[in-house]
């Protein structure tokens, strides 16, 4: 007896295998159809050779000799399986990993563009604050940091200003969001200026005369913009000091010149104002005078204009703790009018405006 050959690939069989496609052995002559029990008509040796031959040119040989780990598929008969194996998978195997890998690649791909955008915000990020930085002329810690407690550069100040008394009293005031004057409701003298809420306060001095110009933002809150403090603020008579914002400060002096301060008077005026949204948003030809704001509901900006030009502006509003409800002793010219911009206001803003408790002159 010669050596058996497997019908599919001419392969020699050992242990009932093909060697070269794995396939199991079949007597070509008692080739049966799955699952049933009646034996199929049987072919002739040149049929089975010349199938045989057409079944190797449709597909590859596998190298003789190489070990087969792929797994068939089984048709409805011997020749139907010799016909459709894969040497992938088989079918079901074939579709289950397709939908795995499909799933597998789609996570990948989702996970690279989220790592992709990721980097493109970061990096837009920090090239708008570079950009910010260099066309205001901040440096990048005040970008995202408090500055605690810093000092007015003496640099900042003109030659030849006048000199501040050393033989005054030590002095303190609180103050909230509003308009003074130095002279009148702060005594002349060398301030330091500290933040007393979480909140952000805008704290400047406007003195033309002497041609000090001074802004910082205030907070005691460290992860907020701003400074917690701000040390030596000369204030001379007749500088005008200005603080928006929803917290207060405290100006400390060891040597405030309190004799020379102006005396405060009364302010003549008793009338009360209501603006609301809607017809009442405005109010014209009030007397002219100081008033304080109030800011009784609702949010929006104020506004004083005069002809054609608006000259106080003032955003103020009850409804969230940083809101700014009242700024004290606003001064409204003869003929003005002071109104409510309804563009950008709450639909319930309602302010009130009341003399304030004194007045001072220049």
């Amino acid at each position: 007896m010669g050596m058996k050959k497997c019908c599919i690939c001419g392969g020699p069989i050992h242990d009932g295998r093909c060697r070269d496609c794995g396939m199991p052995y079949r007597d070509e002559s008692k080739m049966y159809r799955l699952n049933e029990s009646r034996p199929r008509e049987q072919k002739s040796d040149a049929a089975v050779r010349e199938e045989r031959v057409r079944t190797e040119q449709k597909q590859e040989r596998p190298a003789a000799g190489k070990k087969q780990s792929q797994q068939y598929q089984r048709g409805s008969s011997a020749r139907s399986a010799a016909k459709s194996r894969t040497y992938v998978s088989s079918s079901h195997k074939n579709k289950k990993e397709k939908n795995h890998t499909g799933k597998g690649t789609a996570a990948v791909i989702i996970i690279a563009l989220l790592c992709v955008l990721g980097a493109a915000a970061v990096g837009f990020f920090e090239e708008s604050q570079e950009s910010f930085s260099e066309d205001f002329g901040y440096e990048e810690e005040y970008m995202v940091e408090n500055e605690g407690d810093i000092s007015v550069d003496e640099e900042m100040y003109a030659e030849g200003l006048p000199d501040l008394t050393q033989k005054g009293e030590e002095y303190m005031v609180q103050l909230a969001a509003g308009t003074y004057r130095v002279g009148w409701q702060i005594p002349e003298g060398l301030y330091t200026v500290l933040a007393m809420e979480d909140v952000s306060s805008s704290f400047s001095v406007t003195d033309e005369a002497n041609g000090i110009w001074i802004y910082q933002s205030l907070t005691q809150d460290e992860e907020r913009y701003g400074a917690t403090s701000l040390a030596n603020v000369r204030l001379y008579t007749g500088a005008e000091i200005t603080l928006e914002g929803g917290g207060s400060v405290e100006l400390q002096s060891s040597c405030a010149d309190t004799a020379g301060r102006q005396q405060e008077a009364e302010n003549p005026l008793t009338e009360s104002f209501v603006l609301e949204m809607g017809a009442e948003s405005s109010v014209t030809d009030i007397p002219e005078g100081y008033y304080n704001f109030y800011a009784s509901q609702g949010w929006g900006p104020v506004q004083i204009r005069e002809g054609e030009e608006d000259v106080f502006s003032v955003f103020m509003g009850s409804s969230a703790y940083e809101d700014m409800e009242m700024y004290r002793n606003v001064f409204v010219p003869a003929g003005s009018t002071v109104y409510l911009d309804e563009e950008y206001s709450s639909e319930d803003f309602r302010l009130e405006l009341t003399p304030s408790e004194f007045v001072y002159e220049v």
